[in-house]
């Protein structure tokens, strides 16, 4: 069985396949004993037979459906002797043993749809002789049938119930009947929606003119789309969605299309919001774009938007986005770009973001400026770089205490400076550690507070400024 029957199967099974007729005559529950046992049997055979034929796919739908048009065959002799009441049990019956079994069946050429097909043929007939006690048992089985073609997936069967259910029913049939499919509306899987509640609306009538009042109105997007989509009328909505300039509030009303089971209608218009770079508010239509995919778990379309993301506002952290979901192919494509560009210090952030100090350590002889962003950068190139090239992160430790000492952040400054003697005495090279600090002391010689600080520093020598060595 393929992953779309299996999908289907769970859609459509999620409710009893005669759940609107329950409603519709008061038995949403079950408890109402008004089918007898023989039609109870016959609903159950035919399942039962539709069950054993479907593991044998090729050839079975046929044999069912020679079965089953014995039944159906029944249902016509029953008519033509004037037993309607008896047609309409086996006409309703068969249907429902159709729909509630039809996804266990690989029903190659429809031959057991063309059955379900002859069972509307058959209670339309019913329809035109019964009396008006048997109208409901009729409307409803029509009802059930029509809703299962709504929810089921579009199998292209039973189509012509939903259309006798609208033009033979009374204003107080269609009344109750639209009740009834609205009660199945909420319950219904969200994907099984969309088709339904169309149904629902055009029993319930009136719904054009207030389509046509809502997208006359000017204003207020978030009721109207709401309301619209409450009618299922997602075009409609989507046209009154775009009428919105600001971001927020077009985030906030494309939410409304995810409530009501209609994601597709607002992700294009969110998409259409932003086809052009540089357009307001771009940057956080994307980002709802980029929520959306990972949720869904559409990883390509959360690469996608993640890229216009970061192209829109590159940064570390919309680089973290692309880290996230997109290929290593498209994160070494844009780090290339960056260095095209001359943008050194954000390529640094990002191979500091991603651990790669060392390689930041090579792009950093192209950076001249010494901004604290900069500064910032070269410390964290120092710290990754500190056990395998203790001598260059010592130099750096060394440049960025300058700066420290320059601006009086004293505290700051020994602590760095002593980090770099730290690194070469721990690499054995005690001459080089004495030096470092040495040469350190003689570009603040006179500075009086900074070098008692390091005067002061315990673990430390004493050095006096201009001296080689310690005292």
């Amino acid at each position: 069985m393929s992953r779309r029957r299996e999908r289907l199967i769970q859609g459509s099974q999620s409710l009893p396949v005669d759940a609107a007729s329950r409603v519709l005559r008061g038995d949403a529950d079950g408890t109402m004993a008004v089918q007898d046992q023989r039609s109870r049997l016959l609903t159950a055979e035919i399942v039962g037979m539709l069950e054993r034929a479907g593991p044998l796919v090729r050839g079975a739908s046929e044999v069912v459906a020679w079965q089953l048009n014995a039944i159906a065959a029944q249902g016509e002799t029953c008519l033509k002797r004037g037993e309607v009441g008896e047609a309409v049990v086996v006409f309703s019956r068969l249907g429902a043993g159709i729909c509630a079994g039809y996804e266990l069946i690989w029903d190659e050429e429809s031959e057991v749809g063309m059955v379900l097909d002859r069972c509307v043929k058959g209670l339309e007939a019913c329809l035109d002789r019964a009396a008006t006690s048997t109208r409901g048992d009729i409307l409803g089985a029509l009802l059930d049938i029509a809703v299962w073609e709504r929810t089921s997936g579009g199998y292209g069967v039973g189509e012509r119930a939903a259309e006798l259910v609208l033009a033979r029913s009374t204003v107080d049939e269609r009344r109750a009947i639209a009740a009834a499919a609205a009660s199945v509306l909420q319950q219904a899987v969200l994907r099984a929606r969309q088709r339904l509640g169309t149904f629902v609306v055009q029993l319930g009538g009136g719904a054009e003119v207030e389509r046509a009042a809502l997208l006359q109105e000017k204003g207020d997007q978030h009721r109207r789309i709401a309301r619209l989509l409450a009618l299922h009328e997602p075009k409609e909505a989507a046209q009154v969605l775009t009428e919105l300039d600001d971001p927020g509030e077009r985030t906030r009303c494309a939410e409304l299309f995810i409530e009501h089971g209609y994601p597709d209608e607002g992700h294009k218009i969110m998409e259409g919001a932003v086809a052009t770079r540089g357009t307001p508010g771009r940057r956080q239509t994307l980002t709802w774009l980029y929520g959306q995919a990972t949720g869904e778990g559409d990883d390509k379309a959360a690469a996608t938007w993640a890229e216009e993301i970061f192209r829109e506002a590159p940064s570390v952290e919309h680089w973290g986005l692309l880290r996230a979901s997109a290929r290593g192919t498209l994160r070494h494509q844009l780090r290339r770009e960056l260095l095209e560009a001359g943008e050194h210090v954000l390529l640094i952030e990002i191979l500091l973001s991603e651990n790669k100090a060392r390689e930041a350590l090579s792009k950093f002889r192209a950076v001249k400026a010494r901004t604290p962003r900069v500064l910032a950068a070269m410390q964290r190139i120092a710290d990754g770089v500190a056990a395998r090239r203790p001598r260059d992160a010592a130099r750096l430790y060394a440049e960025i205490a300058d700066h420290h000492g320059m601006a009086d952040e004293h505290e700051i400054a020994v602590e760095l400076v002593f980090r770099g003697y730290q690194l070469f005495a721990a690499a054995g090279h005690m001459i080089l550690a004495t030096r470092h600090l040495t040469d350190f002391c003689r570009r603040h010689a006179g500075r009086d507070e900074l070098i008692a600080r390091i005067e002061k520093h315990s673990s430390t020598p004493r050095i006096q400024p201009g001296e080689q060595g310690p005292v």
